[in-house]
Protein backbone atom coordinates (compact mmCIF):
# COMPACT_ATOMS: atom_id res chain seq x y z
CA UNK A 1 0.00 0.00 0.00
CA UNK A 2 1.25 3.70 -0.59
CA UNK A 3 0.56 6.21 1.74
CA UNK A 4 -0.46 8.41 -1.36
CA UNK A 5 -3.63 6.25 -1.49
CA UNK A 6 -4.25 7.29 2.31
CA UNK A 7 -3.70 10.89 1.32
CA UNK A 8 -0.91 11.73 3.79
CA UNK A 9 2.54 10.08 4.15
CA UNK A 10 3.94 9.06 7.60
CA UNK A 11 7.36 9.34 6.09
CA UNK A 12 7.32 13.05 6.65
CA UNK A 13 6.72 12.82 10.39
CA UNK A 14 9.71 14.03 11.78
CA UNK A 15 9.00 14.48 15.20
CA UNK A 16 5.99 14.19 17.31
CA UNK A 17 4.17 13.74 20.31
CA UNK A 18 1.29 10.70 20.47
CA UNK A 19 -0.71 10.47 23.29
CA UNK A 20 -3.04 6.82 23.14
CA UNK A 21 -5.87 6.42 25.08
CA UNK A 22 -7.51 2.60 25.30
CA UNK A 23 -11.62 1.53 24.99
CA UNK A 24 -10.78 -1.85 25.81
CA UNK A 25 -11.98 -1.68 29.14
CA UNK A 26 -15.03 0.65 28.54
CA UNK A 27 -16.21 -1.97 26.14
CA UNK A 28 -15.82 -5.01 28.47
CA UNK A 29 -17.84 -3.17 31.48
CA UNK A 30 -20.14 -2.58 28.84
CA UNK A 31 -20.75 -5.97 27.39
CA UNK A 32 -20.69 -7.24 31.25
CA UNK A 33 -23.49 -4.75 32.22
CA UNK A 34 -25.87 -5.38 29.22
CA UNK A 35 -27.80 -8.50 30.96
CA UNK A 36 -28.45 -6.57 34.37
CA UNK A 37 -29.20 -3.16 32.84
CA UNK A 38 -31.89 -4.86 30.46
CA UNK A 39 -32.96 -7.14 33.19
CA UNK A 40 -32.85 -3.61 36.01
CA UNK A 41 -35.47 -1.46 33.28
CA UNK A 42 -37.64 -4.52 32.52
CA UNK A 43 -38.45 -5.09 36.00
CA UNK A 44 -38.37 -1.22 36.62
CA UNK A 45 -41.57 -1.05 34.19
CA UNK A 46 -43.20 -3.64 35.28
CA UNK A 47 -42.70 -2.73 38.72
CA UNK A 48 -43.95 1.24 37.93
CA UNK A 49 -46.92 -0.42 35.56
CA UNK A 50 -47.91 -2.06 38.42
CA UNK A 51 -48.31 -5.53 36.54
CA UNK A 52 -49.07 -8.40 38.83
CA UNK A 53 -46.65 -11.42 39.18
CA UNK A 54 -46.09 -14.76 40.09
CA UNK A 55 -43.49 -15.35 42.83
CA UNK A 56 -42.91 -18.88 43.77
CA UNK A 57 -45.97 -20.05 42.15
CA UNK A 58 -48.45 -17.42 43.06
CA UNK A 59 -49.92 -14.90 41.85
CA UNK A 60 -49.23 -11.79 43.83
CA UNK A 61 -50.34 -7.97 42.79
CA UNK A 62 -49.05 -4.78 43.98
CA UNK A 63 -48.97 -3.74 47.59
CA UNK A 64 -48.41 -7.42 48.87
CA UNK A 65 -45.97 -7.26 51.15
CA UNK A 66 -44.30 -10.19 48.97
CA UNK A 67 -44.54 -8.34 45.74
CA UNK A 68 -42.97 -5.20 46.83
CA UNK A 69 -40.54 -7.49 48.79
CA UNK A 70 -39.58 -8.93 45.72
CA UNK A 71 -39.53 -5.94 43.30
CA UNK A 72 -37.11 -3.93 45.80
CA UNK A 73 -34.33 -7.19 46.38
CA UNK A 74 -34.56 -7.62 42.34
CA UNK A 75 -34.49 -3.94 41.85
CA UNK A 76 -31.68 -3.41 44.01
CA UNK A 77 -29.60 -6.49 42.86
CA UNK A 78 -29.26 -5.66 39.48
CA UNK A 79 -29.28 -2.12 39.94
CA UNK A 80 -26.19 -2.40 42.11
CA UNK A 81 -24.44 -4.99 39.68
CA UNK A 82 -25.07 -2.56 36.68
CA UNK A 83 -24.11 0.30 38.98
CA UNK A 84 -20.85 -2.07 39.70
CA UNK A 85 -19.88 -2.07 36.14
CA UNK A 86 -21.00 1.06 34.26
CA UNK A 87 -19.72 3.31 37.16
CA UNK A 88 -15.79 2.83 36.46
CA UNK A 89 -16.40 2.53 32.85
CA UNK A 90 -18.17 5.72 32.70
CA UNK A 91 -14.61 6.81 34.65
CA UNK A 92 -12.50 5.58 32.28
CA UNK A 93 -14.54 7.21 29.75
CA UNK A 94 -13.69 10.78 30.87
CA UNK A 95 -9.86 10.09 31.38
CA UNK A 96 -7.55 12.14 29.33
CA UNK A 97 -5.09 10.46 26.92
CA UNK A 98 -1.57 9.74 28.08
CA UNK A 99 1.51 10.43 26.40
CA UNK A 100 2.56 6.87 24.91
CA UNK A 101 5.42 7.43 22.36
CA UNK A 102 7.66 10.71 20.98
CA UNK A 103 9.30 10.37 18.15
CA UNK A 104 12.37 12.54 18.11
CA UNK A 105 15.90 13.33 16.73
CA UNK A 106 19.24 13.34 18.33
CA UNK A 107 22.12 16.14 18.46
CA UNK A 108 23.27 14.24 15.18
CA UNK A 109 20.11 14.43 13.78
CA UNK A 110 19.39 10.40 13.73
CA UNK A 111 15.54 9.84 14.30
CA UNK A 112 14.66 7.68 17.15
CA UNK A 113 11.22 6.96 19.36
CA UNK A 114 10.93 6.85 23.00
CA UNK A 115 7.77 4.70 24.14
CA UNK A 116 6.10 5.04 27.40
CA UNK A 117 4.95 1.31 28.12
CA UNK A 118 2.50 1.90 31.50
CA UNK A 119 1.14 -1.62 31.31
CA UNK A 120 4.43 -3.14 31.61
CA UNK A 121 5.86 -0.26 33.65
CA UNK A 122 9.13 0.07 31.35
CA UNK A 123 10.36 3.09 29.15
CA UNK A 124 12.03 2.51 25.80
CA UNK A 125 14.30 4.55 23.86
CA UNK A 126 14.13 3.07 20.69
CA UNK A 127 16.54 3.69 17.37
CA UNK A 128 16.98 1.56 13.56
CA UNK A 129 20.42 -0.06 15.51
CA UNK A 130 19.64 -1.13 19.15
CA UNK A 131 17.51 0.34 22.18
CA UNK A 132 17.62 0.78 25.48
CA UNK A 133 14.81 -0.63 27.79
CA UNK A 134 14.37 0.58 31.31
CA UNK A 135 11.89 -1.60 33.78
CA UNK A 136 10.82 0.44 36.61
CA UNK A 137 9.75 -2.73 38.61
CA UNK A 138 13.23 -3.77 38.78
CA UNK A 139 15.06 -0.93 38.24
CA UNK A 140 17.39 -2.53 35.41
CA UNK A 141 18.14 -1.33 32.17
CA UNK A 142 18.76 -3.96 29.24
CA UNK A 143 20.32 -3.19 25.99
CA UNK A 144 18.71 -4.58 22.68
CA UNK A 145 20.73 -4.72 19.66
CA UNK A 146 19.37 -8.00 18.16
CA UNK A 147 17.66 -6.84 14.59
CA UNK A 148 14.99 -8.82 14.78
CA UNK A 149 13.91 -7.76 18.70
CA UNK A 150 14.61 -4.63 17.53
CA UNK A 151 11.71 -5.14 14.04
CA UNK A 152 9.35 -6.60 16.69
CA UNK A 153 9.50 -3.54 18.81
CA UNK A 154 8.64 -1.11 16.01
CA UNK A 155 5.96 -3.32 14.99
CA UNK A 156 4.69 -3.62 18.59
CA UNK A 157 4.76 0.39 19.83
CA UNK A 158 5.00 2.37 16.29
CA UNK A 159 0.98 1.88 15.16
CA UNK A 160 2.16 3.33 11.62
CA UNK A 161 4.95 0.91 11.17
CA UNK A 162 5.05 -1.38 8.40
CA UNK A 163 1.69 0.22 7.10
CA UNK A 164 3.00 0.67 3.68
CA UNK A 165 3.81 -3.18 3.20
CA UNK A 166 0.25 -4.71 3.77
CA UNK A 167 -1.13 -6.14 0.31
CA UNK A 168 -4.49 -6.97 1.22
CA UNK A 169 -6.79 -4.67 2.41
CA UNK A 170 -9.86 -1.91 1.85
CA UNK A 171 -10.37 1.41 2.13
CA UNK A 172 -12.80 3.50 2.25
CA UNK A 173 -13.84 7.35 2.42
CA UNK A 174 -15.96 9.05 4.51
CA UNK A 175 -17.08 12.59 5.28
CA UNK A 176 -14.17 12.84 8.42
CA UNK A 177 -12.36 9.55 8.50
CA UNK A 178 -10.21 7.72 5.60
CA UNK A 179 -10.99 3.73 7.11
CA UNK A 180 -8.24 1.06 6.40
CA UNK A 181 -9.19 -2.62 6.93
CA UNK A 182 -6.76 -5.71 6.41
CA UNK A 183 -6.52 -8.42 7.71
CA UNK A 184 -2.87 -10.15 10.13
CA UNK A 185 -2.46 -13.93 9.78
CA UNK A 186 -1.18 -15.17 12.62
CA UNK A 187 0.84 -18.71 13.61
CA UNK A 188 -2.16 -20.36 14.56
CA UNK A 189 -4.19 -22.04 12.53
CA UNK A 190 -7.83 -20.88 11.49
CA UNK A 191 -7.31 -17.46 13.86
CA UNK A 192 -6.11 -14.07 12.43
CA UNK A 193 -6.27 -10.75 13.42
CA UNK A 194 -8.70 -8.50 11.40
CA UNK A 195 -7.51 -4.95 12.06
CA UNK A 196 -9.33 -1.77 11.34
CA UNK A 197 -7.56 1.77 11.46
CA UNK A 198 -9.79 5.40 11.22
CA UNK A 199 -7.62 8.28 10.27
CA UNK A 200 -8.98 12.21 10.52
CA UNK A 201 -9.93 13.75 7.64
CA UNK A 202 -8.24 17.16 9.85
CA UNK A 203 -4.51 16.51 8.66
CA UNK A 204 -1.48 18.51 9.62
CA UNK A 205 1.25 16.44 7.56
CA UNK A 206 -0.49 13.27 9.37
CA UNK A 207 -4.02 12.73 10.86
CA UNK A 208 -3.66 14.14 13.89
CA UNK A 209 -6.27 11.35 15.67
CA UNK A 210 -6.45 7.76 14.49
CA UNK A 211 -8.26 5.22 16.26
CA UNK A 212 -7.33 1.44 16.04
CA UNK A 213 -9.14 -1.69 16.65
CA UNK A 214 -8.03 -5.16 16.30
CA UNK A 215 -10.46 -8.30 16.74
CA UNK A 216 -9.62 -11.86 16.76
CA UNK A 217 -11.27 -13.80 14.26
CA UNK A 218 -11.56 -17.61 15.37
CA UNK A 219 -13.86 -19.29 12.89
CA UNK A 220 -16.82 -17.33 12.40
CA UNK A 221 -16.43 -15.95 15.94
CA UNK A 222 -14.86 -12.28 16.45
CA UNK A 223 -13.19 -10.74 19.72
CA UNK A 224 -12.31 -7.78 20.46
CA UNK A 225 -8.00 -7.71 21.59
CA UNK A 226 -7.98 -4.06 21.08
CA UNK A 227 -9.41 -0.51 20.69
CA UNK A 228 -7.40 2.43 21.05
CA UNK A 229 -7.23 6.04 19.69
CA UNK A 230 -3.96 7.58 19.14
CA UNK A 231 -3.46 12.32 19.18
CA UNK A 232 -1.03 13.41 17.04
CA UNK A 233 0.89 16.43 18.48
CA UNK A 234 3.93 18.77 18.16
CA UNK A 235 3.62 17.67 14.43
CA UNK A 236 7.30 18.49 13.45
CA UNK A 237 8.13 20.61 16.05
CA UNK A 238 10.47 20.19 19.22
CA UNK A 239 8.46 17.65 21.74
CA UNK A 240 9.00 17.78 25.37
CA UNK A 241 9.76 15.34 27.37
CA UNK A 242 12.13 13.58 30.09
CA UNK A 243 14.10 10.82 29.02
CA UNK A 244 14.95 8.22 32.46
CA UNK A 245 17.96 9.23 33.80
CA UNK A 246 19.40 5.44 33.81
CA UNK A 247 18.79 5.47 30.07
CA UNK A 248 20.45 9.35 29.57
CA UNK A 249 23.14 7.21 31.49
CA UNK A 250 23.44 4.55 29.36
CA UNK A 251 23.32 6.38 26.25
CA UNK A 252 26.09 8.81 27.05
CA UNK A 253 27.83 5.25 27.84
CA UNK A 254 27.40 4.61 24.41
CA UNK A 255 28.88 7.26 22.88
Amino acid sequence: MRFSELGFDFSNLNTCTVKRKSYLFLYIMFIFSITTVILFITFGILYLTQVSMEVNGSIVFPGDPVYEQFFIIFLAVTGGISALFLLPALLSLFLKPKVYLIKDQDIELNTYHYIYDKRRNREIYLTDNYAFIYQATYNRITKENNPNELEALKQKYIFWYGLENIQDYKLKQKRNTTILKYKEPTQVRFVSRMIRFAFSNEINVVPVKVSKTVNIRTGGNYRTQESVTYFIDDINRQPHFEIHPEIKKALSQEI
